[in-house]
C-alpha cells in the first residue's frame, strides 16, 4: 500500500516556527475560512488564510512559513504564497496532520495545535513546546468520545469526506 510509504516521510520541522494569533476575521468570500494575522517573531506579522475551527486571538500555534513544507496524506506539500478565494496567504497554520504527529489510522481534525503559553513567537518549533493534551501519546491513542447508549445524541451536519485536517476547509474552498 503506497499510503504506508507516505507516513514514513517526516515533515521538515526546522523551518516551522511558533506563531501568536493576533487577529482572526471571517474570510470575506468563504464561510469555512478565517483570515488571520500572526506574529511570527523575526518573520514579522504574517497573513494566513486558515480553515481551522479552534483559532482564537492570543493562542500560540505552529506556522509553516513560505519555503517550508508540511505533511499531507499524499506526501509533503511545499508552502508557497497564494491567494485563497481572493485573499493572499503567506504560510499555513499547522495541525497534527501537517506536523506528521498522528498515529497510524488516526485521522486529522480541523484544528491547529496549541502550544504552551510561555513560548516566544518565532521560536523554532519542537514537539516539546506542545501544550498539555496535544502530545501524540496523550490524545491520539484514545478512543473517540462516544456517548453511552442511553444518552440522547444531538444531530449535527456530518463533516464532508474531505474535511480531515486544518487545511481541509482551505482545499474545499479553493475548488469551488
Amino acid at each position: 500500500d503506497d499510503d504506508d510509504d507516505l507516513e514514513a516521510v517526516p515533515a521538515v520541522t526546522t523551518s516551522k516556527v511558533v506563531a501568536k494569533v493576533i487577529e482572526v476575521e471571517p474570510h470575506p468570500a468563504a464561510n469555512t475560512l478565517s483570515v488571520c494575522q500572526v506574529d511570527a517573531g523575526k518573520l514579522g506579522l504574517v497573513k494566513i488564510v486558515c480553515g481551522a475551527i479552534n483559532l482564537s486571538e492570543g493562542m500560540l500555534t505552529v506556522l509553516a512559513p513560505v519555503g517550508s513544507s508540511v505533511s499531507t496524506p499524499q506526501g509533503l506539500l511545499s508552502i508557497t504564497p497564494r491567494a485563497v478565494r481572493g485573499v493572499s496567504s503567506a504560510g499555513m497554520l499547522c495541525g497534527k496532520g501537517e506536523l506528521n504527529m498522528l498515529l497510524p489510522g488516526v485521522s486529522a481534525t480541523q484544528e491547529v495545535v496549541s502550544l504552551a503559553l510561555h513560548v516566544q513567537p518565532g521560536t523554532p518549533f519542537d514537539e516539546s513546546l506542545l501544550a498539555a493534551g496535544e502530545r501524540v501519546d496523550e490524545t491520539d491513542a484514545t478512543v473517540p468520545d462516544v456517548p453511552p447508549a442511553d444518552e440522547e445524541v444531538e444531530e449535527s451536519e456530518p463533516s464532508p469526506p474531505h474535511a480531515t485536517s486544518a487545511v481541509a476547509g482551505l482545499d474545499a474552498e479553493e475548488e469551488e
